[in-house]
């Protein structure tokens, strides 16, 4: 469905002069990853929104956006996998934040640890067809420990006042962790 939008999109741009012929098939994938990508963030901030955790769903989605673009991990087959695993992360991030109870601060330090080590060892987990040189390789791996341990810290210091939002900042840290994980080991790795 959405390659076929795309397609459309694609073709008539090309008829009404927008673009080029030969520039068509890159602009018909933006387009497939900017109406996946729209889809993703609509479903997690519906789910919010119906299940009443709309701080959360937007935390989720900050955090969860901001340090896997450079932590990369699993990447689904298709686009309708990609956002039936999104809003899946999304649910069981909610689910654990609101059924158990886990001591925040100890629960910072053991995803902390355990987030550093496997960015350092792993990151960046790359897609096949998204490929990067080592320089980008390197820098992805500073930014994603900055980033990730940013988020630990900002998890930690909310913690007192906003339980809910502190546990869904860690919940989605490990689940980004373990995505890695799960990337690596579908690559063979």
């Amino acid at each position: 469905m959405i390659r076929k939008f795309a397609n459309r999109v694609g073709k008539r741009w090309v008829r009404n002069g927008i673009i080029s012929d030969e520039y068509y098939t890159c602009y018909v994938y933006g387009i497939e990853l900017i109406i996946s990508e729209l889809i993703s963030i609509s479903n997690i901030l519906l789910l919010g929104f119906v299940t009443g955790t709309h701080s959360n769903a937007v935390v989720f989605l900050v955090v969860f956006i901001l340090v896997r673009q450079y932590t990369g991990g699993f990447h689904a087959d298709n686009y309708l996998k990609c956002n039936i695993c999104f809003s899946l992360c999304y649910m069981i991030n909610m689910m654990i934040v609101a059924c158990i109870d886990f001591n925040v601060y100890i629960m910072a330090v053991i995803v902390s640890i355990m987030g550093i080590g496997t960015i350092l060892i792993l990151g960046p987990v790359t897609h096949k067809n998204k490929m990067i040189n080592e320089t980008l390789r390197k820098a992805n791996k500073v930014r994603s420990l900055i980033l990730y341990v940013g988020c630990c810290f900002i998890s930690v210091g909310i913690a007192a006042t906003h339980r809910s939002l502190s546990l869904t900042i860690i919940i989605a840290l490990l689940q980004i962790i373990i995505l890695m994980v799960v990337g690596r080991i579908k690559q063979g790795g």
